[in-house]
């Protein structure tokens, strides 16, 4: 609220007066005032005014925290306390919804509508959410006179890739892993290294392509099947393949075979395990020239090449020696 007057050299003085905290909302009031320093003067217009009831303060998302990664089902929403700058307003209901990533709130894959009961934290319905999904979520507090807040800013999330069950297969960056028995959603990742990996031996030219690195957040019980795709022998005009081609495990004091079976078919190669680690995929390429497909032709071109000079340069040699004689 503002007062103002004219002093004494004619310059406008403006005065605040805050009253906000001590009226109550939603009603109206008259306001007038005059000047008492300054001689007898009469009150100015009669002013009218309302303090209007505000709504409620957007809520943050708090959990999960902004771009969380391997989020296990079901999921907890859960939003920061209810806020309001009127005095005496009271939380009154909640409104959630969720959407994937490639989605739109127009058609959300969870919408709590007017909620009374999940005021600042809610577990989303089993069966509602899928494993390896990503998705967006903001949630709006109403307050006890009815006013909405408006949405939060909307978090990414991304929910568990290895959910429970038995069995469960996984494929992550190309590698099928299949548990016998997932006991807590988790979520299972690979990563390769040319490098041999510190604190394990080096298995020198037997080693087929990269060390591959499998770990897991779930739990699990029982075994695990691991494929891992081999690499085309690239014959370059030979008849190739793989001797002795199997898939290694380090079992925490050396290398170990456990091979299954080969998919020839597919070039993946499967082992069993009972726990996981450091794999690589061991054997050795030979090759066979095809009857039909010359090795390296031009070397012959560049051969006969060569002997055609030679041969030519002998004649034209014995040709001047006979002109001499």
């Amino acid at each position: 609220m503002y007062c103002f007057f004219f002093n004494d050299t004619a310059t406008t003085e403006i005065y605040t007066l805050s009253l906000h905290d001590a009226l109550p909302i939603y009603t109206t009031y008259h306001f007038r005032a005059k000047a008492v320093d300054h001689g007898p003067t009469v009150y100015g217009v009669d002013l009218i005014f309302t303090i209007p009831e505000q709504p409620p303060v957007s809520p943050p998302n708090i959990n999960p925290i902004a771009g969380a990664r391997c989020v296990t089902l079901p999921v907890t929403l859960q939003s920061a306390p209810f806020s309001d700058t009127d005095p005496g307003d009271t939380h009154s209901a909640s409104q959630w919804q969720v959407r994937l990533a490639n989605g739109t709130y127009t058609s959300p894959v969870y919408d709590s509508g007017i909620d009374a009961v999940n005021l600042t934290s809610l577990t989303v319905t089993a069966g509602v959410l899928d494993h390896s999904a990503d998705y967006y979520w903001h949630v709006k507090h109403q307050d006890n006179r009815g006013l909405w807040s408006e949405w939060s800013m909307e978090t990414l999330f991304m929910t568990a890739d290895t959910r429970v069950g038995m069995p469960v297969t996984v494929n992550p960056d190309s590698t099928e892993v299949t548990f016998d028995e997932v006991l807590v959603d988790g979520c299972t990742s690979v990563r390769r290294s040319d490098t041999t990996p510190a604190g394990h031996t080096d298995p020198g030219w037997w080693r087929l392509g990269p060390f591959v690195d499998i770990t897991t957040t779930a739990m699990y019980g029982g075994t695990i099947t691991v494929g891992l795709p081999y690499p085309d022998p690239g014959g370059y005009g030979y008849e190739s393949g793989y001797n002795g081609l199997a898939i290694y495990h380090w079992n925490g004091m050396g290398w170990e075979e456990v091979t299954t079976w080969i998919d020839s078919a597919n070039s993946v190669i499967y082992g069993e395990v009972s726990s996981l680690s450091w794999f690589y995929i061991g054997g050795q390429q030979w090759y066979a020239r095809s009857e039909d497909a010359p090795v390296f032709p031009t070397i012959y071109v560049g051969i006969g090449g060569a002997f055609a000079a030679v041969l030519a340069a002998y004649f034209i040699r014995r040709k001047l020696v006979f002109l001499e004689e």
